[in-house]
C-alpha cells in the first residue's frame, strides 16, 4: 500500500552474461541501484527481476518484451541448458509488504521456466510490518520490524521468527517487542539497513533507540538469543549513552549504535561516541572502551586548526 519490498531466497547461482544490467537497472522501470554488498551479481539480477514482476508499484510498467528479451540472455549463459529448462528450482520470494494495517508475509514460488507468472502460494497477515527478513534455516527466517495494533498505530520495535517450512501455510514461531514508551519511540537502523543486522551462532544484534521526551532517552544495542525451538530470549543491552559526547549540546540519541561485529565470544559495538567490547552472551559485562572524544587528536586534525 505505501511500500512493498522483495527479499529472495535462493540456493542456486545463475551466471547473468553482459547486457542484463542495462535491462535491469534502467531508472524508468523504477528499480533501486545495484548494491553488490547484498549479494553476487547473479543472485541480485535474479531478485530484481523476480521483484520488477512481483512488486505492484512497478507491475505496471515493466514490459512483457522486456522481460522476455532477458530470458534468453539468462539461458545462453548457463552451461548446457536446454531451451525451455528451468533455470531455478525450488525457490520461493518471501515479500513482507504492507495492507492497510496488517503486515503480510507473501511466499511466492519463482519458476523462472516462466517467470512472467510466478504464483502466491501462501500468507500471514499480523499487524505492523517487517522490514527485513533473514534465513535462519532452511524452514525459518528472522525478520525485524514494528509491531502494531489492530487500528494501524506502531507500538514499537519488533523481531519475529516465522516458520515456512510448510509454503503454503506460514506460521509466527515468535515474536520480541520493545515498545514504544507512552509518548515516545522507538527505531533501530536496522529497519532500513542490513548492515546494522548481525545474526551468527544464534545470537541477534541491533541497535535501538528508545524514549520519549517526558522519561528520557536511552540509545544502545539490544542482543538476543534467536532459536527456532527456544524463540527469542533477551540476553542483554549494551548502553553507548555513559560514553561523553563529542560535541556540547548533543542530544541522547547520538550515541545510537550503527555496528556491530563479533569474534569468538566477545562483541565489539560502534557508535558515533566509541567502540565497547562486550560479552556475547552476557552484554552486561563489559570488557573494554574507547570514548572517541578522549582520544588524542591526529596531526591532520592539528594541521587543520591551525591559523593560515
Amino acid at each position: 500500500m505505501f511500500w512493498v519490498q522483495v527479499f529472495l531466497v535462493l540456493r542456486t547461482w545463475v551466471p547473468m552474461p553482459d547486457g542484463v544490467w542495462d535491462l535491469l537497472w534502467r531508472d524508468d522501470l523504477g528499480l533501486p541501484p545495484n548494491d553488490p554488498e547484498l549479494s553476487d551479481e547473479e543472485l541480485q539480477a535474479v531478485l530484481e527481476l523476480a521483484r520488477s514482476i512481483l512488486t505492484p508499484l512497478v507491475a505496471d510498467i515493466v514490459a512483457a518484451m522486456e522481460i522476455e528479451d532477458l530470458l534468453p540472455l539468462i539461458r545462453d549463459s548457463v552451461t548446457g541448458a536446454d531451451e525451455g529448462a528451468p533455470l531455478l528450482q525450488c525457490s520461493q520470494v518471501f515479500r513482507p509488504s504492507v495492507r492497510d494495517e496488517y503486515s503480510v508475509l507473501t511466499v511466492v514460488h519463482l519458476d523462472l521456466s516462466d517467470p512472467t507468472d510466478p504464483r502466491v502460494v501462501g500468507e500471514l497477515e499480523i499487524p505492523g510490518y517487517s522490514a527485513y527478513l533473514h534465513p535462519m534455516d532452511e524452514d525459518h527466517l528472522l525478520a525485524i520490524g514494528m509491531n502494531g495494533d489492530e487500528e494501524g498505530r506502531l507500538t514499537g520495535l519488533s523481531v519475529k521468527i516465522f516458520d515456512v517450512g510448510d509454503l503454503e501455510a506460514p506460521t509466527l514461531v515468535d515474536d520480541y517487542v520493545i515498545d514504544n514508551p507512552e509518548e515516545g519511540w522507538s527505531w533501530s537502523e536496522a529497519l532500513y539497513d542490513h548492515h546494522a543486522f548481525t545474526f551468527h551462532r544464534g545470537v541477534l544484534a541491533f541497535p535501538s533507540v528508545q524514549g520519549s521526551w517526558g522519561e528520557g532517552w536511552r540509545a544502545g544495542l539490544i542482543v538476543l538469543s534467536a532459536d527456532v525451538e527456544e524463540g527469542l530470549l533477551k540476553l542483554g543491552e549494551v548502553n553507548h549513552g555513559d560514553m561523553p559526547a563529542l560535541n556540547p549540546g548533543e542530544q541522547p540519541w547520538s550515541a545510537l549504535v550503527r555496528r556491530s561485529v563479533f569474534i569468538e565470544d566477545a562483541l565489539f559495538s560502534v557508535s558515533s561516541r566509541g567502540v565497547k567490547v562486550n560479552s556475547l552472551y552476557e552484554p552486561e559485562i563489559e570488557f573494554a572502551e574507547v570514548p572517541f572524544a578522549e582520544l588524542e587528536p591526529t596531526p591532520a586534525q592539528h594541521a587543520a586548526e591551525r591559523p593560515n
